[in-house]
Parts: C-alpha cells; sequence; structure tokens
C-alpha cells in the first residue's frame, strides 16, 4: 500500500467514519472507498444550512485557468510576482495527461485512478435523452446544408437542450453523432456528495460542517457571466457582513480562452495578463485585508500551435462501425466487433504512421497515467507538442496555443501560491496538480501550510520514472 494523507475532522478528534482519508498518492491497489449508507446519509442536509467553523480563517481557492508557471516574472502580474516569497509557493504545477483538470483538483487523485480522462466518452444505450437524439436525428441531415446562420439556430436548439436534458455540452460534435457519446467529468454535479465516486474537497467541507460557495466557479463544465463578473462576485463574497465562509471557489477563465486564440507569448495574451492581474489582486486584497488565505493556482500550461493536421481527411471514410472522436490533441477510435478492429486498424496505423504524433500503446498508455475503461478508445492516436488535429469536435476555428500534450513538457505545467494566515513562507521546485486540493484541506483545518508539507505528497523528488509509474497517485 502507498502513502496516504490523514486528514482528521474536528482538529483531529473524532474522525468520522469514511473520511478520514483524503486523497490517495500512491496506492496502486486503492480503488477509492465505499460510504457506508449510513455515512452518505447523514451530509444529504442542505448546502446553505451548514456553519462556518469558527476556527477556520476563510479560504479563496481562485483557479486562473492555464496560467502557465513562466507567465510570471514577466512584470504582467505585478502583484502576484511581488508576494511570492510570502507564502507557499510552487513554481510548477503538474497535471496530469488528459483533459479533466477539475476531477484532479476536487478529488486530490490522478487521472489514472480517478478514471476521468477525456471530457467525452463513447455513450451506452440510454444514456442519451430521447429528446436530444430525435433533435440531432432531425438536423444531422440539413446542419451542413442551412448555411452559417442556419446551422447556428440549429445548434443554439440542440445546446439548449444538451444542457437541459443531458447536462453537457455539444462543442463542435456533428449533430449525428451526438448520441454515440456522452459527457464525462462535465456532467457532474461537483458539489454533490461523492460526485467523482470518491472523496472530494466539498465532501471533506461537507463532513467538518463548514460552509462553502461556489457560485463563482465551474459548474457542468460551464461558468456564469466574464471574468469581471465573478471577480465581482468574489469581492460581494469576501465582503459579507457575517464574513466569508470557510471555503470559497473561484475560477477565471479568459487566460485559457485568449491563450487558445493567440498562443502563449503573444501579444494579446500579454494584454489579457495584465488585465486578469488587475482582478486577481482585486479579489486577493479582499480577502486578505479581512483576515482570509487565497490559494491561486494556474491548473495547466500551453503551448503555441506550429501545425494543423486535417485527421478527418486522411483517414477518409472508416465505416459505420467505427466509432471517431477527435479532440484538439487525440483522436480515439472504438470498433463495434473484433472483426471491425482486424479490418480497419491496419488501415489506420498505416495512414496515421508518418502523421505528427504516436499511438498509445498499452505501455505507453500505462506510463503517462491513461487510465483503464472504454474512454481510452480501443486505439488512439496522440499529436506531437505543437500539433492540433483540426477540424476537431471541440474547435470551431483554427486555434494558436494549445495543452493536452504530455505533462513532463514544462510548457504544460502551471503554478501554485498560497498566501494569507494558513501558508507559511516556502518555496518548492514542483508539485502536481493532485496536490492542491491536499494543500486547500490542511488549510482549512490542519494548521498552516508550507513549514509542515509533507514530502510525500510534495513532488520535486520524485524521479520521471516515480511520477510516470508506480509512484502515480
Amino acid at each position: 500500500m502507498g502513502r496516504q494523507l490523514l486528514i482528521l475532522p474536528n482538529g483531529g478528534q473524532g474522525a468520522r467514519p469514511g473520511f478520514i482519508f483524503f486523497g490517495v498518492l500512491a496506492d496502486e491497489g486503492r480503488r477509492g472507498f465505499e460510504p457506508e449508507a449510513s455515512v452518505v446519509l447523514e451530509f444529504r442536509e442542505k448546502r446553505d444550512r451548514m456553519g462556518t467553523s469558527p476556527n477556520n480563517t476563510p479560504l479563496l481557492l481562485l483557479v486562473l485557468d492555464a496560467c502557465r508557471f513562466d507567465y510570471l516574472g514577466q512584470g504582467d502580474l505585478p502583484w502576484v510576482e511581488e508576494r511570492l516569497d510570502e507564502g507557499f509557493y510552487a513554481e510548477k504545477v503538474k497535471p496530469s495527461f488528459g483533459f479533466c483538470e477539475i476531477a484532479e483538483l476536487l478529488t486530490g487523485v490522478e487521472t489514472r485512478e480517478n478514471g476521468f480522462f477525456c471530457q467525452m466518452g463513447p455513450a451506452e444505450p440510454g444514456e442519451t435523452s430521447f429528446l436530444l437524439k430525435v433533435l440531432a436525428g432531425v438536423t444531422a441531415p440539413i446542419e451542413g446544408r442551412m448555411g452559417e446562420w442556419g446551422r447556428e439556430l440549429c445548434r443554439s436548439v440542440l445546446r439548449r437542450v444538451a444542457r437541459r436534458m443531458d447536462h453537457r455540452e455539444i462543442y463542435e460534435i456533428p449533430a449525428g453523432l451526438l448520441g454515440r457519446f456522452r459527457a464525462t467529468e462535465g456532467a457532474l454535479d461537483y458539489q454533490a456528495p461523492f460526485a467523482f465516486g470518491r472523496e472530494s474537497l466539498f465532501d471533506l467541507a461537507r463532513a467538518k460542517g463548514l460552509e462553502w460557495d461556489a457560485s463563482a466557479f465551474v459548474a457542468f463544465n460551464r461558468v456564469a457571466g466574464s471574468d469581471r463578473d465573478r471577480a465581482d462576485r468574489l469581492c460581494e463574497i469576501a465582503q459579507r457582513a457575517e464574513g466569508a465562509p470557510a471555503l470559497t471557489l473561484g475560477y477565471f477563465g479568459d487566460l485559457d480562452r485568449v491563450g487558445h486564440i493567440y498562443g502563449p507569448g503573444s501579444p494579446g495574451l500579454r494584454a489579457q495578463l495584465k488585465k486578469t492581474a488587475r482582478l486577481v489582486e482585486e479579489v486577493g486584497e479582499a480577502f486578505l485585508r479581512r483576515g482570509g488565505s487565497v490559494l491561486l493556482v494556474g491548473d495547466h500550461g500551453m503551448l503555441k500551435v506550429d501545425e494543423h493536421l486535417d485527421l478527418l481527411e486522411l483517414l477518409g471514410d472508416l465505416g459505420r462501425k467505427t466509432r471517431i472522436f477527435v479532440d484538439s490533441t487525440l483522436c480515439r477510435f472504438w470498433f463495434e466487433d473484433k472483426a471491425t478492429q482486424e479490418g480497419v486498424e491496419p488501415r489506420i496505423r498505416e495512414v496515421l504512421w508518418p502523421a505528427p504524433g504516436f499511438f498509445l500503446e498499452e505501455g505507453l498508455a500505462r506510463e503517462m497515467g491513461v487510465p483503464d475503461g472504454k474512454d481510452r478508445g480501443d486505439l488512439a492516436f496522440a499529436a506531437n507538442p505543437g500539433v492540433v488535429f483540426y477540424p476537431d469536435y471541440f474547435n470551431r476555428k483554427k486555434v494558436l496555443g494549445m495543452h493536452g500534450y504530455s505533462p513532463e513538457i514544462p510548457g504544460q505545467k502551471g503554478f501554485c501560491l498560497g498566501l494569507g494566515p494558513a501558508f507559511a513562507k516556502r518555496r518548492v521546485p514542483e508539485i502536481r496538480l493532485v496536490d492542491v486540493p491536499k494543500i486547500a484541506a490542511q488549510a482549512l483545518g490542519a494548521g498552516q501550510v508550507g513549514d509542515g508539507v509533507a514530502e510525500t505528497w510534495v513532488s520535486p523528488l520524485y524521479s520521471e520514472a516515480a511520477v510516470l509509474g508506480e509512484e502515480g497517485g
């Protein structure tokens, strides 16, 4: 059995069943725990009835989507840069390989074990609502022949139905394929008890009787309003007369959005960094002035795109018995039966062999932390760094910045900075994204984070092989 971080509720006294462990670090044999029915029922109280523990200073966990570690140091984020030596600073944050950072950020468990790899997976019968399937079937033959205005009208109707009935986005998935794929991480109510099939940061707060506010965070893979709107909301929370809740979660997404459009290092991105910097300062000061603590997290990085590759054109028609999903940096294939796979897979391999990418063979997939299961595909082809598959099922236009490559690449890494009374002064070279909720959990009730950080979950001394293999989260 591998190492585990213990979080004992109520200051270490009277630990409640099912909440002794928060996250798993290096336990290859553990696949989460099944709470007793009585424990689950105990936590079905309404969220707005929870009180804030008087022993906790308010904590803001603020995610800066795609804020690369080396965006710091260029003068574009002055408020953050001036405070790097005032708290707990991890120079780099390493995500897992894949596209489901929310699951990592909230559970403290890596992709290899939590099972959340891509935003979309193959749908089983009954997993797509009847209304969405009917509307998708009606619009599929005509959406490509209606012109830009007509196509957008069709997509708007499908989008509304998908959000209301299936709690999912349709992105740029062709209408005819919507019934064949389901949302994964994005279909979950993150705040629900054991939403990820294991304990989350919300479950920890619930178990300790702590109030939280996630109204400025992501929900069902969507956010409400602009970064400016969410910054205003976070400032309102900090300034409540009764005090901020024990835990507040916030999300700024413009660095990711603009990074995709213009690419890292571009004038457009640097202009956005300055805008984001002002929002971070406003929100950070609002919490710190009132005695709270702030944990800033760049959850991953971004690479400049050098090449766009049209895989769909290269592959041609693979037949109805082969299902294909094209992410921006990953193409997955599912075959209806063994005979289809034996007939089609050699053709795929022959066509893609000279392309700028690589097949995720069994051993390599395991090393890179790709979870077992149907979502990974019967066959998968990943893009080389700087290459994007386009057209794909997510982006309407060509992008100049992208993530989703190997997390060993420095440009794929973010950063973490903890400020305020919960964080002692300490600088470490690198942690993993799954370490962040453990840091937040400790800040919520186990004393200062920084000087007491356990080397069992801070990773600068891990060898590359250990991170990829047997020491995975």
